[in-house]
């Protein structure tokens, strides 16, 4: 069965728009999974938007920690390479996990989607 890894930023475009139902639709019989790095970024997005809650009560979505060390070692390459203070850890993330699963990684960043086709 197909994976998908979601990032924050797609589910948050579903959800903002109370399409978060067409996006499991769209998901079938897919898996799909956050990595923890995104489930923080939504649990810290719920207080300015409330419907962010949707997302992370969705029960079709995984949550998906890393396991195992090679995981772990994709995140600190992602990151080196990626993450700038506090952003783009969820794409880190994302990539790391799509990339060691394997799985296919949604994302809407310009620079994550760039370097994933060269990872």
């Amino acid at each position: 069965m197909e994976t998908l890894i979601f990032d924050t930023g797609p589910l948050s475009h579903f959800a903002r728009a109370d399409l978060l139902g067409v996006l499991k639709i769209v998901v079938g019989e897919r898996r799909a999974v956050v990595p923890q790095a995104v489930v923080t970024e939504l649990e810290q997005g719920v207080s300015s938007n409330p419907r962010l809650r949707t997302v992370l009560d969705a029960d079709w979505i995984e949550r998906r920690p890393f396991a195992t060390a090679s995981e772990h070692r994709a995140f600190g390459w992602f990151s080196r390479r990626l993450v700038i203070g506090d952003r783009n850890v969820g794409d880190a993330a994302v990539l790391a996990l799509a990339h060691t699963v394997p799985a296919r990684a949604v994302i809407d960043d310009r620079a994550a989607c760039a370097l994933a086709t060269k990872a």
